[in-house]
């Protein structure tokens, strides 16, 4: 008899999973509990009749917080062992009975007693209590989950003529803004400029490359929708230079997580995030990348921009990493339920592949990461860097070394949950320490100038590995508060970091 299914994974998991080695008499009669039951009665059950009838008579609200606590106890990868964390590592607990969490949220969380039920505070106070800073329980009185889904996967419209620009140096010795790349959907796609075309006025105010450096072509282009902007470009056109001038009017258009750029014939390729949906290409980031490696075929080397990515998609970050790689190559090494048990939890481990030869395979690469790449910004650093020995150029990574899913709950509220943990060939994880870079440097500009230098000369190679220490950012997590409920924004999203600018 299963109470209820849900799908994780694609396979069923049975709520009161811990109930599988109990029999049951076909014939037995169903017990009355005449609507008088508690969640915390199921830590003594010793059969599936007991453990349904429990159920049975249980309230909306009881049944919220046991699907709660059946999310942790078969999906949360740190619920029964400590055997995956990082040595010597505190910051996560381990999953307790449900006498231990039940009529304790409105303990924890006073300032909430009088208006939210005390079974949608035990749920937070459950969830917090595994003091894992990337699992939190978004309450159905707070947001549905297909709310919380829209959210999560929304990116932002932008409100510029959508011009990616590049400085280069000219015949004359002097430097120029040329147009890199013109966005999907922008103003600038649809209008007479094209890429290559030397920027010379945007709102009468000239341009020029000797005073100011690219953020100023990012924001003159920036404005309200409707708003138009006259742009002067220069162009060669047989063997002639001309002026060109049109008037763009700005509209909306789905902002790039992927944008390119050919500095000194080294393709410079940045990814913001990594997104399936809402991108302007209709494979996501894996599509962008694509297009970028595509528009910079010939280039001498490639650098693979990942700072200020906090992280995504895993099935996009795997699709850029082997356009990198090699068919066959390991990709990760996860450590996850195993998805055939739907009895109890057990943890086993999972060997990914690179399913193709990709566009870049034989591209000489240099990365730049920041202590804010973290997430699916890191899966693509461990897969590509020991595969291709590439050098990495910046700051010690975030150290978000785990993965998670995210279920609905009875009332349709949601759970995210830390699902799996990734370790290399050598069993060393770079959860919580990060990945460090074989050049460090503390600025951007620093970052890209050291890595073009690398990408030049094109001989250097990988010799630095994970952190060895762990990353301040954990070590806040044994001061967590239970006074205030965990808000959508306090949890551990994908999206870590503030989206970097252009």
């Amino acid at each position: 008899m299963k109470l209820q299914k849900y799908f994780v994974w694609g396979i069923a998991v049975s709520l009161l999973a811990f109930m599988g080695g109990c029999t049951v008499g076909g014939a037995d009669d169903e017990l009355d509990l005449d609507g008088k039951v508690n969640p915390a009665d199921l830590d003594n059950v010793t059969t599936l009749k007991e453990a349904q009838a429990i159920w049975d008579n249980m309230s909306d609200l009881q049944r919220e917080f046991e699907t709660v606590y059946e999310i942790l106890d078969y999906v949360y990868i740190f619920a029964h062992s400590d055997s995956l964390e990082p040595e010597g590592s505190p910051w996560y607990s381990q999953l307790q009975k449900r006498k231990d969490y039940i009529g304790y949220g409105v303990k924890a969380y006073p300032l909430y007693a009088k208006e939210i039920p005390s079974e949608i505070l035990d749920g937070h106070l459950m969830c917090e209590s595994m003091n894992d800073q990337f699992t939190g329980y978004i309450d159905p009185l707070s947001m549905s989950y297909d709310d919380f889904m829209n959210d999560f996967n929304a990116r932002d419209s932008v409100f510029d003529l959508g011009i990616n620009a590049k400085t280069v140096n000219t015949s004359d010795s002097t430097k120029a803004f040329l147009i890199a790349q013109l966005f999907t959907g922008s103003a600038a796609e649809k209008s007479n400029l094209r890429v290559d075309d030397t920027l010379l006025v945007m709102w009468g105010t000239e341009l020029d490359a000797r005073v100011y450096n690219e953020s100023i072509v990012y924001v003159m282009e920036t404005g309200s929708p409707g708003q138009k902007i006259p742009v002067t470009v220069a162009r060669n056109e047989n063997g002639e230079r001309i002026e060109i001038t049109d008037t763009l009017t700005i509209i909306p258009y789905i902002s790039p997580t992927v944008t390119y750029k050919v500095i000194d014939s080294i393709a410079v390729i940045s990814i913001s995030e990594f997104a399936s949906e809402n991108t302007p290409n209709k494979d996501g980031t894996h599509g962008e990348f694509v297009e970028a490696l595509l528009a910079t075929q010939g280039t001498k080397a490639t650098i693979i921009d990942l700072h200020h990515n906090p992280g995504g998609d895993q099935d996009q970050c795997i699709g850029v990493s082997e356009e990198m790689l090699s068919k066959d190559d390991i990709l990760m090494i996860q450590y996850k339920v195993n998805e055939e048990n739907t009895e109890e939890q057990e943890i086993r481990d999972s060997v990914v592949r690179s399913s193709k030869t990709g566009l870049a395979s034989n591209r000489y690469l240099v990365f730049i990461a920041d202590s804010n790449s973290a997430s699916c910004s890191e899966v693509t650093l461990a897969a590509v860097l020991p595969n291709r020995h590439s050098p990495l150029v910046g700051q010690v990574t975030y150290g978000k070394g785990v993965g998670y899913t995210i279920i609905p709950t009875y009332l349709e509220g949601a759970v995210m949950v830390t699902a799996v943990i990734s370790y290399n060939t050598e069993g060393e994880t770079y959860h919580m320490v990060g990945i460090e870079p074989d050049v460090e440097e503390d600025t951007y500009e620093n970052m890209l100038k050291t890595a073009l230098d690398i990408a030049k000369e094109g001989t250097m190679q990988r010799t630095a590995g994970y952190g060895k220490v762990i990353r301040p950012h954990y070590k806040s997590l044994v001061k967590r508060s239970s006074k205030k409920i965990p808000t959508r924004g306090d949890l551990g999203r994908y999206k870590i970091a503030e989206r970097r600018p252009r």
